[in-house]
């Protein structure tokens, strides 16, 4: 059946992943971990067309800014729109992204075993689609800066999965610029 193997692939894809991501994770300071899911590519393009479905139909609204639970209006820092996957339904009727977040979620939960005693991993958040029209952006921010009512001290890890066309270069833009908390630096993903 095409779906187990496509399953045993994603399951594969990320036992290969959390081997170079919690090897920098178990190091002092760490802070910014890339690797790939390598995900069947047939996966990734229906769920580039599912994303874009959503985006065209107006299921998302426009991405916003809050802190302690709060809308921060008149904070122009987001250009994108955004859905939350779980809250929303999507999984019933759009098997791919489903797909993709269980993918995810399997990094996750093997890279949890794997730096638990670290990290102390406890939970996860509803996964966000977020869309980026050309000329789009999100302003430098502190990413969940008050902890979302998780356990300890909120979030540990953002998860981010780019869901770009074939054609997409670094000339189009859209990278992903990590500033690092205790100096100026930053990392370009």
């Amino acid at each position: 059946d095409d779906d187990d193997d496509d399953d045993e692939e994603r399951r594969a894809a990320a036992i290969d992943a959390v081997t170079s991501v919690a090897a920098r994770m178990m190091t002092p300071n760490a802070g910014v971990a890339v690797t790939t899911l390598n995900m069947p590519a047939s996966l990734l393009n229906e769920a580039l067309k599912e994303a874009n479905e959503l985006y065209r139909s107006g299921a998302m609204t426009k991405g916003h800014v809050a802190a302690n639970g709060v809308d921060l209006p008149g904070i122009e820092q987001r250009g994108d729109s955004v859905l939350w996957l779980h809250e929303s339904g999507v999984y019933q009727t759009h098997a791919s992204l489903r797909k993709l977040d269980e993918a995810m979620q399997a990094f996750v939960q093997q890279l949890a075993h794997e730096v638990k005693p670290k990290l102390a991993l406890t939970e996860r958040t509803d996964a966000m689609l977020a869309c980026y029209p050309p000329g789009a952006r999100y302003a430098k921010h502190v990413d969940n800066p008050d902890g979302d009512g998780r356990d300890g001290d909120g979030r540990r890890i953002a998860l981010v999965y780019y869901l770009n066309d074939d054609d997409w270069t670094d000339d189009d833009a859209g990278a992903l610029r990590l500033y690092h908390p205790s100096s100026d630096g930053h990392d370009d993903v």
